[in-house]
């Protein structure tokens, strides 16, 4: 193995399906570890459209997860 201690984390995400929004950050960003070294890292593919500024809705779904992080995976 070339990196035995590595961190993963990548992905892309997202849906222009407006009834869909919630329940897609949902499923990825509250998706639990899968591997001890996965760390997540999703990357939204609407973001500046659906979470910009931090008062949307859908930044307060991401948020509902985000603050969980910490605790889960220190």
């Amino acid at each position: 193995m070339i990196f035995p201690d590595a961190s993963l984390g990548f992905g892309e995400v997202g849906t222009a399906v407006e009834s869909r929004k919630v329940e897609t950050i949902g499923r990825y960003y509250g998706m639990p570890r899968l591997m001890p070294r996965f760390v997540g890292g999703f990357f939204w593919w609407y973001f500046r459209e659906d979470m910009v500024p931090s008062s949307t809705e859908y930044w307060s779904v991401l948020n509902e997860y985000a603050v969980q992080w910490d605790t889960l995976y220190p």
